[in-house]
């Protein structure tokens, strides 16, 4: 509703312009012309679709010199400068009321300007003047962005209001009103080319010598690039003419260039700009030199910071070749289609992924190795290794299987329904992979098996110790080909005996078969179970760090300290956030240096009788599982605070927030990375 009144409005001061008729003659009129953009951080003069986000201001002054910016010609025929030079200081300022509406405001003021009645015979010569120009107050309503199609369309009607010093031909005699349709193309993620189309209308009609001047037509061609993350340059080309003469007579259709650079300083705001241009055609109002020196602010914020990134994640995927994009939709399905064909649900999942596991098994057919886990590995090594353009595959120089592989590319291009924003990197599954748990263990567990010591290790390191010595047995009789590394010595190459057997032997233990796999497969299988099971709620590492604590063999650092961690409004703030993988409930290292601070804090801090620990998550997954790792998560940080010493004395309770309450934008990983955490609220 607001959108569509927004747009009543802008369209009502467009056609006003056009409407006006002129009521009056007068032989006075501004000299100033070219209006800087308001907020806007791609040009200078001519306005991008972009405009300033909710709650985001701006406020720039514009320096410029211009010279000879209005001449006219006398009854003699003579020509004489109205205004030879002039100084100026122009006030913008801007505030956007939606994500796709601002307003704006601009105010000239001019130190020094040099003028003189051209219509006065004899002339009476130039004089100085310290004067104000008009007012314009103006408007932007964007109606189409083009970091989500490329085009990006917006209406800016405007006004002007006569307070300038019209006897210097530094403002107009009666107001003014009119628009400009605003269109821009995205060339590249860093480069756009923008055009403005526009009319103002005149209330009076202006007489003077060789100028019969009433309604203006105007139009700007712009091309912006961004050199760095805060450097950005532009070439603008500005044009206008009469309707009454429209583009026939070349004094009324002045044509400028103006070039410049921008340098927004880091991430403060500040923004300074410099540049200059000259008249194509001056006729009376296009200016021989202009030159311009800019410092403006923008209000930044985390909000608009995560706003840009997500406006530059956009554009970028525009631009995504068609390589990348198979790539980033297989990775999309894999996350959010079950890995069991069986577990799907149409109610649930997307409508895609029953038609996607038909294509993996096409995929892993074209793979010398049969496990699933290597279906991405195949898709990025094909992807690699054959051109992307089929009809430059060569049998002698590509893979066999390329051919196959254009046919499945195809096949998911055309079956894709998936935005590139919502594509993030595969997360690691909930249940620890088999091999990680076999190297977290081998890492944190003693060589020895005699110098396990239970308050140091891992209490899951002695039943590890127990299958190590069976797994390296296995090794015996192994071809070598078949196991890398591996031997009866191999005590120091566990790691690569457990990854020679994963590789294998087959994924699915109904499926081993002694005539093809090798005979330690049955037994590995089982010891696999085992291994699994060892996956403790933690991180091996977690549970090192957090014992070495208790025994003050570890100082916590500022990062987890009680330093680092503050009441605000009944709620503990940390340092850093208690953060998860996707879909992972258990704590992380940096969980645990954070939370080892938090049972410092709540110690020192006796008066804390009941504290509430909320879990959240990311909205991926059905809503039920969603609530279940968001509240998981909660327990867990609970038993993690126990095992740390907590007194007793303090009741956490653990409740879920699902996706609810999230804290960045769900459609970017990084987002929802945000999402995924715990927050800690006093109760007593």
């Amino acid at each position: 509703m607001m959108r569509l009144t927004t747009l009543k409005i802008s369209f009502v001061l467009f056609f006003l312009c056009l409407t006006a008729n002129g009521w009056a003659v007068t032989t006075r009129f501004t000299a100033f012309q070219v209006w800087p953009s308001v907020g806007d951080k791609h040009y200078f003069s001519i306005s991008s679709t972009d405009p300033l986000y909710s709650r985001q201001f701006s406020l720039e002054v514009s320096n410029a010199f211009v010279y000879h910016p209005l001449v006219v010609q006398t009854a003699a025929g003579a020509v004489r400068p109205a205004v030879s030079y002039l100084i100026g200081h122009t006030v913008s300022a801007g505030i956007g009321l939606t994500n796709f509406w601002q307003l704006g405001a601009t105010l000239p003021v001019f130190s020094v300007a040099r003028t003189q009645d051209p219509t006065v015979t004899p002339a009476p010569g130039l004089s100085s003047a310290m004067k104000l120009g008009d007012l314009r107050v103006s408007s932007k309503v964007r109606l189409l962005d083009s970091s989500r199609t490329r085009w990006g369309v917006a209406l800016e009607p405007f006004a002007t209001i006569p307070i300038g010093a019209e006897e210097q031909y530094l403002g107009e005699s009666k107001a003014t009103a009119g628009g400009n349709l605003l269109t821009d193309f995205l060339l590249s993620p860093k480069m756009r080319m923008t055009l403005n189309v526009g009319a103002t209308g005149r209330f009076e009609r202006v007489v003077v010598s060789n100028i019969d001047d009433n309604h203006q037509f105007h139009t700007g061609l712009g091309f912006a690039a961004d050199l760095t993350r805060n450097v950005a340059v532009s070439v603008e080309s500005l044009a206008s003419t009469t309707f009454s003469h429209f583009f026939s007579d070349k004094n009324m259709t002045p044509v400028e260039f103006l070039g410049g650079v921008q340098w927004e300083i880091g991430n403060s705001g500040l923004v300074v700009g410099a540049g200059g241009g000259t008249c194509a055609v001056c006729g009376i109002r296009g200016a021989k030199a202009r030159g311009f020196l800019n410092i403006g602010y923008r209000f930044q914020s985390e909000r608009i910071a995560r706003l840009n990134e997500e406006k530059e994640q956009r554009s970028a995927a525009r631009f995504q070749s068609k390589a990348q994009t198979v790539a980033d939709k297989i990775v999309y399905w894999r996350e959010n289609c079950p890995q069991n064909p069986k577990d799907f649900d149409p109610k649930q999942h997307d409508a895609d992924c029953s038609r996607y596991y038909n294509i993996e098994q096409q995929i892993v057919e074209l793979s010398s190795r049969s496990e699933k886990e290597v279906f991405n590995e195949v898709v990025l090594a094909l992807q690699k290794n054959c051109p992307e353009d089929p009809a430059q595959f060569d049998p002698k120089k590509h893979d066999a299987n390329c051919s196959k592989y254009f046919n499945l590319k195809q096949e998911i291009v055309a079956l894709s329904r998936a935005k590139p924003q919502e594509v993030v990197l595969t997360p690691k599954e909930s249940k620890q992979k088999f091999a990680d748990v076999v190297l977290a263990y081998q890492k944190n567990c003693p060589e020895d098996p005699a110098q396990f010591d239970p308050e140091k290790h891992d209490a899951g390191c002695s039943k590890y110790f127990n299958l190590k010595q069976e797994i390296v047995a296995l090794s015996t009789g192994v071809k070598p080909q078949e196991v890398v590394l591996g031997s009866k010595e191999s005590q120091q190459k566990f790691a690569e005996v457990i990854l020679a057997y994963q590789k294998n032997c087959p994924a699915d233990p109904s499926k081993f078969n002694p005539e093809i796999h090798d005979p330690g497969c049955a037994k590995f299988l089982n010891l696999r179970q085992q291994i699994v099971t060892l996956s403790p709620h933690y991180e091996p590492e977690a549970v090192l760090y957090v014992q070495a604590v208790k025994k003050k063999e570890i100082v916590v650092d500022n990062e987890g300290s009680k330093e680092g961690i503050r009441l605000v409004k009944g709620q503990i703030w940390t340092q850093q956030p208690v953060a998860f993988p996707f879909n992972q409930v258990f704590v992380t290292v940096q969980g645990a240096k954070i939370l080892s601070g938090l049972v410092e804090f709540l110690e020192a801090h006796p008066k804390i009788k009941q504290v509430e620990i909320v879990g959240h998550a990311d909205p991926i997954g059905t809503p039920e599982a969603v609530e279940s790792v968001s509240h998981t998560r909660a327990v867990e940080v609970i038993q993690y605070l126990r095992q740390c010493g907590l007194s007793e004395n303090i009741k956490l309770v653990p409740l879920g927030a699902g996706a609810k309450e999230p804290v960045g934008p769900n459609e970017t990983p990084q987002g929802r990375a945000l999402n995924r955490r715990v927050m800690f609220y006093i109760k007593k």
